[in-house]
């Protein structure tokens, strides 16, 4: 397991408790990863501990696509 601190001073900004920031960080990271096609699907939803179906509508909830495939590749299973 990797650990990342964040000054306390953020908590107290971010006016969320441990568990909440916690959750929103992961939340965050999978989706960062996610965006740049450094995690599938199911590996960012395992990151942040919830289901595939779960994430999905996590990312819909931020208005990303689930299917975030590159046009070529996606033609490319398509056709293939």
């Amino acid at each position: 397991m990797k650990t990342v601190e964040f000054d306390d001073r953020i908590l107290a900004e971010v006016n969320a408790d441990d568990v909440e920031f916690d959750r929103e960080v992961k939340l965050g990271a999978a989706l960062a990863f996610y965006l740049r096609h450094r995690l599938t699907l199911g590996q960012a939803a395992e990151m942040c501990g919830l289901s595939q179906y779960e994430f999905m509508r996590f990312l819909s909830s931020c208005g990303v696509p689930s299917l975030n495939y590159p046009a070529a590749e996606l033609e490319g299973e398509v056709t293939g």
